[in-house]
């Protein structure tokens, strides 16, 4: 009923700002998900709406929109000439919205950047962990790209480094844990050349317990029923033998110690 009376209103001419505001707001609501909203149709609108009521925050919606329906270079293009006059320098979403498009086309240090003023912008706590977050997005691919982690505990990592690692990385990421965790981190460099990580002794662990069980019955059962199902992990399940087993060992190690107290 609600779209009826948008679309009615809408073909009333002209069309005011009002109308063009609930038009795209119909628009994103019509949209089953956010992958079919219809965006070459918001960036139509936000054209008219502009067309009455020129702004650069109107501009900025538009070119946000368009990112998505076009590609984000050409958004980043427009949003390029929008503060060209420094009017929307003292405003968050511009700054927001400039990092995002940044971050999306792969200029991570640029969008840092943007990330980095927005979030001086900002005043709710929420959106400030929000955008923060997306700006260590940098970080965590670097880590990701140029740490191999060998060894961990609490409040200390062990790492190995690649060819091209940059040299302030190893000192971001112990600043960034200490931040994001609240207590003291230590990040060194592994003195071990080549020493294997967290992730390939796992690997190693988990491929000496899948030979050593590849032949159960019912680990052959479950690839035949399910040939296209990957195994991830194996865990070994106490059964009650087990327990019993346990107990048994307990109680002759118990026993022993006492005979062996008596003589």
């Amino acid at each position: 009923e609600a779209e009826g009376v948008l679309h009615r209103a809408l073909r009333r001419p002209p069309p005011g700002p009002y109308r063009l505001q609930a038009a795209i707001s119909g628009v994103h609501a019509h949209a089953r998900c956010f992958a079919d909203t219809d965006w070459e149709e918001i960036v139509a609108l936000y054209g008219l709406l502009d067309a009455q009521q020129p702004s650069p925050v109107i501009k900025l919606n538009a070119a946000v929109a368009q990112s998505f329906g076009r590609g984000v270079d050409e958004a980043l293009a427009v949003i390029e000439t929008l503060d060209l006059d420094g009017t929307l320098e003292g405003y968050q979403p511009f700054h927001a919205a400039r990092a995002d498009l940044l971050r999306r086309a792969g200029q991570t240090d640029e969008a840092k950047v943007c990330y980095d003023r927005a979030i001086t912008l900002t005043e709710n706590l929420t959106e400030r962990r929000f955008l923060e977050a997306r700006r260590d997005v940098k970080l965590l691919t670097d880590v990701e790209r140029h740490l191999r982690l060998v060894s961990y505990e609490d409040g200390r990592l062990e790492v190995n480094l690649t060819g091209n690692t940059p040299q302030h990385l190893v000192g971001s990421l112990s600043q960034k844990l200490t931040k994001w965790t609240g207590r003291r981190w230590v990040v060194v460099v592994s003195g071990e050349e080549g020493a294997p990580t967290v992730n390939e002794r796992r690997q190693a662990e988990f491929e000496r317990d899948y030979d050593a069980v590849k032949d159960h019955p019912l680990l052959r059962a479950a690839r035949e029923h399910f040939p296209d199902a990957e195994i991830t992990a194996i865990r070994k399940i106490k059964t009650e033998s087990d327990n019993e087993g346990s107990e048994e060992e307990e109680t002759r190690a118990q026993s022993g110690s006492g005979q062996k107290g008596r003589e």
